[in-house]
């Protein structure tokens, strides 16, 4: 979703906000700012997700580490038991992971997989 102002979003709102959870934020655009999202089914996210995988493969979630960097990976950083986000990711959602790495721009992920021991190469 993206508008100019998230006053255009009412309507969408007043519809379907029971069903989805609207998850916006302001993206700054060449001349001026947006607000982009998504809406994600509050049946399921991304956290019950990894919780889904962790079981079905008879994993801890405990040992489990999410990577984001939008407030759609929300509910998945606050369920792994490790959580990244990129430097590149929203500021709220770097507040309540357990690292911040490297941006997208300048190989984060491949840089946090080795920090965090999970390129799977012996030392």
């Amino acid at each position: 979703v993206m508008c100019m102002k998230n006053e255009q979003l009412d309507e969408a709102r007043k519809r379907l906000e029971k069903k989805y959870e609207f998850c916006m934020q302001i993206a700054p655009m060449e001349f001026n700012t947006c607000v982009n999202g998504e809406l994600i089914n509050r049946e399921f996210d991304k956290g019950k997700a990894l919780k889904r995988v962790a079981e079905v493969l008879d994993t801890d979630i405990k040992d489990t580490i999410a990577f984001g960097d939008s407030m759609n990976d929300l509910e998945m950083i606050k369920a792994a038991g490790y959580s990244v986000c990129m430097a590149n990711g929203n500021e709220n959602l770097k507040k309540v992971s357990d690292m911040v790495c490297d941006s997208v721009d300048n190989d984060g992920l491949a840089k946090a997989f080795e920090e965090l021991d999970l390129t799977g190469n012996a030392a």
